[in-house]
């Protein structure tokens, strides 16, 4: 299976302690030119940094021109991730952002969230402690929706 992700999926699997299980589920995932320095070159986080550059599962793949009409609307990462994603083809994107969604809907690229990947990683036992990885993710400032918390019975 050939899979590509955005930047904030890759930072959300990060922060939450699980970026081992993008590999657990998918072997490699590529990333475009563009996330990858987002992720190194952008990134506040030294050590976010250092473990995006030596990361073994996650590759940096080139892709061809982005695709035009998507200049005005997203920002650079999701441009490139779509691009490449479509060129590549590959069959599943990793991606969270509303508007790129509604594009990769438009491209019809197959994509899921990284929280219904954090999801379905506990439901398959790869994730031990599903209210431990939200909780560090909203020491980083990165809040599950309403919605979502009550589905999965999440309450404070």
């Amino acid at each position: 299976m050939i899979v590509v992700s955005n930047t904030s999926p890759i930072i959300i699997f990060y922060y939450a302690d699980i970026l081992a299980i993008l590999e657990q589920l998918f072997g490699t995932v590529y990333i475009p030119p563009a996330v990858f320095d987002e992720l190194t070159v952008h990134a506040s986080n030294e050590q976010l940094r250092s473990t995006i550059k030596k990361c073994p599962f996650i590759k940096i793949k080139s892709l061809e021109i982005p695709i035009p009409e998507l200049q005005h609307k997203l920002d650079v990462g999701e441009i490139e991730a779509l691009t490449l994603a479509k060129q590549f083809p590959a069959d599943l994107l990793i991606l969270d952002d509303k508007r790129a969604q509604k594009e990769a809907d438009i491209l019809a690229i197959p994509y899921v969230s990284s929280f219904a990947l954090v999801v379905k990683a506990y439901q398959k036992g790869l994730v031990a402690d599903l209210q431990q990885a939200l909780h560090q993710l909203e020491e980083q400032q990165i809040f599950l929706n309403k919605e979502l918390k009550d589905f999965l019975g999440l309450h404070p």
